[in-house]
């Protein structure tokens, strides 16, 4: 009853022809069943070979039928839909608006990463109501002009209404992932201690807790691995080059592959995080090295912190990557908020403790909570339990340990 008449006798059409078409290819196919269940018929390859071509051909009308079609089936079935799922980007597009008049409600996900030209868009519907559910302690979108972040350009509408214009908004306080010990720290640093882990999270069993090959000291939810590494960085010392740390990306391969080879663990419970887009490159090229079966560490994700934004692991390895106390991205305290709460049961860092302590970001404070809770690893007590693999093997002519 919603739909317009243009695309209600568009459809009618369609589908009168789509019903013809079907019919003949319906015939076509129990004609190809019939020969491939008669042996004696294979035997006639002029047969076989032209029911084929003739099955072919009545498949690429259906297929061109629907193609030519696609306006009164999007039409279609977009007018009588009562929700529509877009982009703010595809909102935007003149087809759209000349299906849809207005909307009711706009509902805007992820809106802290939403520029504000792009959360207009949706407004051009009238909505009697626009609810934007974001965390403005998080990521926001990415912007490559440094003048077009110094304007303020990078920030959300979300941001703009509530640190800058103080309108009313409500936090949602309850969080459903974290295990009680990583959350502690995250919501001490970064929500005023407003952030409370849901029962039902306090009381489920831990993976961690429950897996009979992990010694005890790597029971804990929250560890920080202390790795002497030294950051470098691709081709020498240019500012612009992203960072790597490659004795760290070996003890946080050694790490997964311990995890999944050892203790039984599977790979899509697990993911690896880092800083920096080098780094990444560098994990991938030394788990390369070490893996037996290709298929199996197939669904390891290894990501940078912006790509790991919105999803989540039952164990999160972070590899921090600098080493001197100056230390870039790690200075972002949302980029900080976004790596250490991404994981469900186990949060392992792996860093250069003497240096991140004494660095400018937000890292001392965590690391300060590592000390009091006892939870630090030395680079001797993790080689104790976690081999080293031999990495200096040609990738092809791998050892395995």
């Amino acid at each position: 009853m919603h739909v317009k008449e243009n695309v209600r006798r568009g459809m009618n059409n369609f589908l009168s022809m789509l019903f013809e078409e079907t019919e003949a290819f319906s015939q076509l196919y129990q004609n190809f069943s019939s020969i491939g269940s008669n042996a004696s018929s294979w035997r006639d390859s002029k047969k076989t070979e032209n029911s084929s071509n003739n099955f072919v051909d009545e498949l690429e009308k259906i297929i061109n039928l629907i193609q030519k079609n696609a306006f009164y089936l999007e039409s279609f079935m977009l007018q009588r839909s009562q929700i529509v799922f877009a982009t703010l980007i595809s909102s935007g597009r003149k087809w759209l608006r000349k299906q849809i008049d207005s909307f009711s409600m706009v509902l805007l996900d992820e809106a802290a990463q939403a520029l504000v030209p792009e959360t207009l868009i949706p407004l051009y519907f009238n909505p009697s109501l626009y609810i934007q559910i974001g965390d403005p302690n998080q990521l926001p979108a990415t912007i490559t002009s440094q003048a077009a972040r110094n304007k303020g350009y990078e920030h959300s509408m979300m941001h703009w209404l509530i640190r800058e214009f103080s309108q009313p908004h409500e936090m949602l306080t309850i969080q459903y992932r974290m295990d009680q010990e990583i959350c502690h720290w995250i919501s001490r640093q970064y929500y005023e201690n407003r952030l409370i882990t849901a029962p039902e999270v306090i009381q489920r069993k831990s993976v961690l807790q429950e897996n009979r090959f992990l010694p005890a000291l790597f029971k804990n939810s929250s560890l920080f691995f202390n790795v002497n590494g030294e950051e470098n960085r691709r081709g020498g010392s240019d500012l612009t080059a992203s960072c790597f740390n490659l004795i760290e990306a070996r003890k946080v391969i050694d790490m997964a592959y311990y995890l999944i080879m050892s203790c039984g663990i599977q790979p899509t419970q697990i993911g690896i995080i880092t800083f920096y887009a080098e780094q990444v490159n560098i994990l991938i090229e030394n788990l390369q090295k070490v893996m037996r079966d290709k298929n199996k560490f197939h669904d390891l994700e290894i990501k940078t912190v912006d790509g790991f934004q919105g999803g989540e692991k039952d164990i999160i390895l972070v590899s921090a990557v600098r080493t001197s106390e100056s230390v870039g991205f790690l200075n972002d305290w949302r980029r900080l908020n976004v790596g250490m709460s991404r994981a469900k049961y186990g949060r392992w860092i792996f860093g250069k403790f003497d240096s991140l302590i004494r660095s400018n970001s937000d890292f001392s404070s965590l690391l300060s909570e590592h000390v009091e809770r006892v939870t630090v690893v030395s680079q001797e007590q993790l080689s104790a339990h976690v081999p080293n693999n031999d990495y200096t093997q040609r990738r092809g002519h791998v050892k395995f340990p």
